[in-house]
């Protein structure tokens, strides 16, 4: 009987998750990640095949805390629950500066990809569901492009024109929000 694994899966996840966030993704390499796990190298290939694949996994795990974070967001407000998902996201954003970005690489669209970021999504395409599935996630794309956006060019530094950056976010969640729920959109 071989001897059980001295790692699991969801360890090495977490693991990636605290070293990408504290260096960035460019210095995580299997290397560190076993030896922060107290391991050999090779104990990370019993669960993944390489670098991309943890890069994937780190990447579908992000996606379903953003999942969740919106859910909770969302259903416990008492207020604008667009504002509150948009406002969660972009705290979720900040919380994990250097692991954002990988939400957004270009990993192929593979089943299990499409699976997570449909799961991710769901509470704002629940929430235009009245419009029809097909308009609730063209309305959800409108609403996470716009925060992207906006978060990304926080992250990076991009607003140098003054002050008045949370109440440009406030008013674009704003507008967005009466637009999209409009009935004659």
């Amino acid at each position: 009987m071989g001897r059980p694994p001295k790692i699991s899966p969801d360890q090495i996840i977490s693991a990636a998750r605290g070293l990408i966030q504290e260096h960035g993704t460019q210095l995580l390499s299997v290397d560190a990640l076993a030896t922060s796990l107290g391991v050999k190298a090779p104990s990370l290939y019993k669960h993944f095949p390489n670098k991309a694949a943890i890069l994937r996994a780190v990447e579908d795990s992000l996606f379903l805390e953003l999942g969740d974070v919106l859910s909770e967001a969302m259903a416990t407000t008492k207020g604008d629950r667009i504002a509150a998902g948009c406002n969660a996201y972009r705290q979720f954003a900040k919380d994990h500066q250097r692991l954002y970005p990988l939400l957004f690489t270009s990993r192929p669209d593979d089943e299990e990809a499409i699976r997570v970021r449909l799961t991710a999504a769901q509470p704002l395409i629940k929430e235009f569901s009245a419009f029809g599935e097909t308009a609730a996630l063209k309305k959800a794309r409108v609403i996470t492009a716009f925060v992207h956006g906006f978060v990304s060019m926080e992250l990076s530094g991009a607003f140098h024109l003054g002050d008045g950056v949370e109440q440009a976010f406030e008013e674009g969640v704003d507008q967005l929000s009466k637009t999209l729920t409009s009935p004659e959109r």
